[in-house]
């Protein structure tokens, strides 16, 4: 999992998980969400341990 940190469309600072292999994997899946206007961080979620 990680996690994408991302600005919203209402210029919200948002936070979604995403389920990928890799930061590149993410960052795709990340942008193909709606209301991601760009995205600001991508980091591993590691609280699930994996």
């Amino acid at each position: 999992m990680w996690k994408v940190k991302y600005l919203s469309w209402s210029h919200k600072v948002k936070t979604t998980k995403i389920q990928a292999f890799t930061e590149k994997q993410a960052e795709q899946t990340a942008s193909n969400l709606s209301d991601v206007k760009c995205i600001l961080d991508i980091k591993k979620d590691t609280t699930h341990g994996n």
